[in-house]
C-alpha cells in the first residue's frame, strides 16, 4: 500500500486546526507566577491563618490550569504536530527550573522542618562522626546553627545510607551560614534530573496510538469516514511495544513528539514546588534514581543488554536506599524475566552489590544498625498523622500490624493482577508499561493505607504520572477504558486518583495553622481522602454515558 495522499484525507484531516496549546501554556505560566507569589507570602501571614488560605487558592488555581491542559492535550492536538522536541525539551526544562530558583532565592523553608534534620546529618558525616550513634540533643555542642530547629532530637537520624553520603557531600560545599539554601539548590538539581529522564523515556517512545497525536486521520461528527490507506507499520521486536527508534523507523512521517507535553505535569505542578524547592526535601534523591531505573529497563528489555539489565539492579537498590517503598517494583520485573533466569540473576547481583558498596560504611557497626532499626520502630509504633484507613484498622490491631496487613494486601492485590494480566494476554507478558503501572499503583495505594501520609510522600507516585498518560491505552473516558482489556482500567484508575490525591494531599498542611496540636481534623480527612476514593471510580463509568447521550441528541 501507498502511503495516503492529501486528496485521500478526508476534509476535516486537512484543515489546519485552531491550536489552543499556546494560550494554555501562557495562562499556565501566569498561573505559576501568581503562585509563586502566593509561596513567598505564606511565611509573613501564616500565624495569623490567612497563609494558608492565600496557598490552597492559589494552588487549586495552578492545579486547574494544568489539568484543562492534560485534557486537552490527551483528547486533541491542540500543538502543531511538527513542533521541534527541542522546543518542547528546552521550554519544558527552562520554566521548571526558573520557576525553582525563584523560590529557592526569594523564600525560606516552610511547611516542613526536615531540612534542618538533613544539614545536621550532612555536616557529623563530612566530619567524620556517625550519624547514627547519638541523637542531635545528646552532642555536647551544636552540630550546625540549626541543630536547635531539629524535630524529635531525641532520636538518631532515620535517612538511610545513601542520603547520608548526598547531605555530606553538599554540607562539604556549602558556605558556612549558606548550607539551606545549598542543600535546596541541591535537591533542585536532583528535581531537575527528574524531569530530564521523564523527558528521556517519553522520547524513545510513541504517542499513545488513540489519540489524536498519532497518524490516524479524524472525521468531523457531520462527515462520514472514508477508508483511507495507510502504510502497514513493521512488526516491532517486542510483541507489546516498539524498541527504541523502531516506531519512528517504521513510520517516517509520524514526527509527533507532543506527548512530551505531558511532563508539564510534573514539571510545572505545584507539589514539587513547594516541597522541594521551598521545603527542600530529599525525596528527590530517590525518585530519580526510580526514574533512572526505569529508562534502564526499558532500554535493556528488547537487548537484554548485560550493562541495562545491572544498571537497572543497581538503581533500584539505589532508590530503596533512600526509601524501601519502591522496592516491590521489583515483583513485575522478575515476573518478566521468569523464564530469563540469567537476565533475572544480574539484577539481583547488581542490587546485592549496591546495597554492600551503600551501606558498608554505616551499617557494619553494631551500634549504627541498632539505633537506626529503634528508630524505625519507634516511627512504626508511635507515629501516625494523616492515615484515616490506618487510624480505622488501628482499633482492631496494633499500630505497626496494620501497617503491615494493610500493605500486604495492597501489595497482594497488585501482584494478582499482574498473573492474571499476563495469562490473559501472554504475549505482552508484563511488559515495562505493567512494571510503570504497578509501581505507580503501588506507591499510590501504599501511602493511603500508610499511617503516616505527608504531602511530600506523594512525590514519588506524581512523578510517574506523566509515563501512564503517556501509555497506548484506550482515551480516558471512554467505553474502551472500562471493557476489555484491564490493564488500561488500573492505568486510567491509577492516574486519576494520583491526580486528585495531587491536589487535596495540601489539605495535610493544616496543622501548621496552630503547630502545638498537630492533629488532623475528621472533617479535613473526609474531604481530603473521599474524592480520591470516589472520583475515579464514578468518573469512566459516569462521562460515556454523558458522551453517548450528546451524540444521541446530536
Amino acid at each position: 500500500m501507498t502511503a495516503p495522499t492529501q486528496q485521500q484525507l478526508p476534509q476535516s484531516a486537512r484543515r489546519n486546526p485552531i491550536h489552543f496549546g499556546w494560550p494554555i501554556l501562557g495562562v499556565s505560566c501566569l498561573a505559576l507566577y501568581f503562585y509563586m507569589i502566593c509561596v513567598a507570602g505564606i511565611q509573613d501571614s501564616l500565624q495569623q491563618g490567612s497563609g494558608l488560605a492565600m496557598f490552597w487558592g492559589s494552588y487549586a488555581l495552578l492545579w486547574i490550569v494544568l489539568t484543562a491542559f492534560a485534557f486537552h492535550q490527551r483528547l486533541r492536538n491542540f500543538f502543531p504536530a511538527n513542533t521541534p522536541p527541542r522546543f518542547i525539551i528546552g521550554l519544558i526544562l527552562a520554566i521548571a527550573l526558573l520557576t525553582r530558583l525563584t523560590i529557592v532565592f526569594t523564600t525560606n523553608p516552610i511547611l516542613s522542618d526536615d531540612i534542618y534534620r538533613y544539614v545536621h546529618d550532612g555536616s557529623v558525616t563530612a566530619l567524620g562522626h556517625d550519624p547514627y550513634q547519638f541523637a542531635p540533643n545528646r552532642y555536647p555542642e551544636p552540630a550546625t546553627p540549626y541543630t536547635h530547629l531539629i524535630n524529635h532530637p531525641d532520636l538518631p537520624t532515620i535517612y538511610l545510607p545513601a542520603s547520608q553520603y548526598v547531605f555530606a557531600a553538599l554540607w562539604k560545599i556549602s558556605p558556612r551560614d549558606y548550607e539551606i539554601t545549598v542543600f535546596r539548590l541541591g535537591f533542585v538539581a536532583f528535581d531537575m534530573i527528574i524531569i530530564a529522564l521523564l523527558l528521556a523515556i517519553l522520547k524513545q517512545r510513541p504517542p499513545p496510538p488513540h489519540s489524536p497525536h498519532s497518524h490516524h486521520s479524524h472525521t468531523t461528527s457531520h462527515e462520514a469516514p472514508q477508508l483511507v490507506a495507510l502504510p502497514a507499520p513493521h512488526p516491532p521486536t517486542s510483541p507489546s511495544f516498539p524498541a527504541r527508534g523502531e516506531y519512528r523507523a517504521a513510520n517516517p512521517s509520524n514526527n509527533n513528539y507532543n506527548h512530551l507535553w505531558f511532563v508539564v505535569l510534573y514539571a510545572w505542578h505545584p507539589l514539587p514546588l513547594i516541597e522541594i524547592a521551598s521545603s527542600g526535601h530529599q525525596d528527590t534523591i530517590g525518585i530519580a534514581c526510580l526514574l533512572a531505573a526505569l529508562l534502564c529497563w526499558n532500554r535493556g528489555q528488547a537487548s537484554r543488554h548485560v550493562i541495562r539489565l545491572f544498571a537497572t539492579g543497581f538503581f533500584i537498590m539505589l532508590a530503596a536506599s533512600i526509601k524501601p517503598v519502591v522496592l516491590p517494583m521489583l515483583i513485575p520485573i522478575a515476573w518478566t524475566l521468569r523464564k530469563n533466569w540469567r537476565d533475572l540473576l544480574m539484577i539481583i547481583v547488581a542490587m546485592l552489590v549496591t546495597c554492600g558498596l551503600v551501606g558498608s560504611n554505616f551499617v557494619l557497626a553494631k551500634h549504627n544498625l541498632h539505633s537506626l532499626m529503634e528508630t524505625l520502630r519507634t516511627f512504626a509504633e508511635k507515629w501516625s498523622f494523616n492515615g484515616p484507613i490506618h487510624e480505622y484498622v488501628r482499633q482492631f490491631m496494633p499500630h505497626a500490624t496494620a501497617t503491615l496487613v494493610l500493605s500486604g494486601l495492597v501489595l497482594f492485590a497488585l501482584t494478582a493482577w499482574l498473573i492474571i494480566q499476563s495469562k490473559k494476554h501472554p504475549a505482552t507478558n508484563a511488559t515495562h508499561d505493567n512494571t510503570e503501572t504497578f509501581t505507580a499503583t503501588w506507591l499510590v495505594f501504599a501511602l493511603i493505607v500508610s499511617s503516616t501520609v505527608h504531602p511530600w510522600y506523594l512525590l514519588w507516585s506524581l512523578a510517574l504520572l506523566p509515563l501512564l498518560l503517556s501509555h497506548p491505552t484506550p482515551q480516558f473516558y471512554s467505553p474502551g477504558c472500562i471493557s476489555g482489556d484491564s490493564s488500561p482500567i488500573l492505568t486510567t484508575f491509577t492516574a486519576l486518583t494520583l491526580w486528585l490525591f495531587s491536589l487535596t494531599i495540601t489539605i495535610a498542611h493544616a496543622p501548621w495553622q496552630n503547630p502545638t496540636y498537630w492533629d488532623m481534623p475528621h472533617a479535613l480527612l473526609v474531604l481530603e481522602f473521599l474524592p480520591v476514593l470516589v472520583l475515579p471510580v464514578a468518573l469512566p463509568l459516569l462521562v460515556p454515558r454523558l458522551t453517548h447521550f450528546r451524540r444521541h441528541r446530536a
